[in-house]
């Protein structure tokens, strides 16, 4: 027997299908939210490096977002990047934005600006910090945070966290640091009262004057730990090439560096995700 269908049955069947689709990708956004980086209460899906390390030597541009202590004192920077589609999905795009002003050889000042969503999920998150210079083999910075996230048809949410950082120069080959974020275990009351803080203790060794080496243990508490470590070699004065993996999520990162000039360079970049697939990013950095 052939059952008749009426319209406005197709319509509800249809309605229920793209209502499904939308929750798929609401349930998606919050899988990849709780699996990647360190949950999106202390900077967000949008940070530069997955594989994040503790005292940045090894990144390409020599600066851990995560760590205010490692901002540069000799020069002033503006870093401007793009994730299109990040994991395939065009409801993650990301950008950020982050400058630093070296006010002298003692202090330090930084700005960091960064967003990832659209339309169902998006997250703004603005960061000041400073970096005192306190001797020639310490620094020590701070930072401040505000992190919005917004669900579509959800409450919006807002977490403020500090952050604190610290850069120890052990011998000239040989630096060590540590961060803490939310240092003041702030969380969401209106979602969850589990207090995410993280803290990252790190080694940063240069073998020689094109290698350098950073190895990191980062844990986060009432979610994850990891192991990380991240190469980069210089090839000469304008082509810098990085090689990063985590143990959780497990992430490698392959990156290269293009100087343009004394004050311009490129990055291009690649995250691949055991579980959720590449990342592409491309971004600028202006010295002056």
């Amino acid at each position: 027997m052939i059952k008749n269908i009426s319209n406005f049955e197709l319509l509800d069947n249809t309605s229920l299908i793209f209502m499904t689709y939308k929750n798929v990708i609401m349930v998606t956004v919050f899988l990849i939210t709780a699996v990647n980086s360190a949950f999106t209460q202390f900077y967000g899906l949008s940070n530069y490096y997955t594989v994040r390390h503790t005292i940045g030597d090894s990144y390409l541009d020599d600066v851990s977002f995560l760590n205010p202590s490692s901002y540069p004192s000799s020069y002033n920077m503006i870093n401007v990047g793009v994730k299109p589609g990040r994991f395939g999905m065009s409801e993650l795009n990301s950008l950020h934005a982050f400058a630093v002003i070296s006010i002298d050889s003692t202090w330090s000042l930084g700005l960091n600006i960064s967003g990832i969503g659209g339309e169902l999920y998006n997250e703004f998150s603005p960061e000041i910090g400073i970096r005192w210079n306190v001797n020639e083999n310490i620094n020590i910075g701070a930072s401040g945070e505000f992190n919005r996230v917004t669900v579509k048809n959800y409450n919006s949410y807002n977490i403020p966290t500090f952050n604190l950082g610290g850069i120890v120069k052990l011998t000239n080959e040989l630096n060590a640091g540590m961060y803490i974020r939310n240092l003041l275990r702030n969380y969401s009351g209106d979602i969850d009262k589990t207090v995410y803080q993280e803290g990252s203790f790190g080694l940063s060794y240069s073998a020689d004057e094109d290698l350098t080496i950073n190895a990191d243990a980062v844990v986060v508490i009432n979610s994850f730990n990891s192991f990380n470590v991240g190469i980069k070699y210089d090839f000469d004065e304008n082509f810098t090439s990085r090689l990063a993996v985590s143990t959780n999520p497990g992430v490698v990162n392959l990156g290269v560096l293009c100087k343009v000039s004394d004050a311009f360079s490129f990055v291009l970049s690649m995250d691949y995700d055991i579980t959720l697939g590449i990342t592409p990013e491309i971004a600028l950095i202006y010295r002056i």
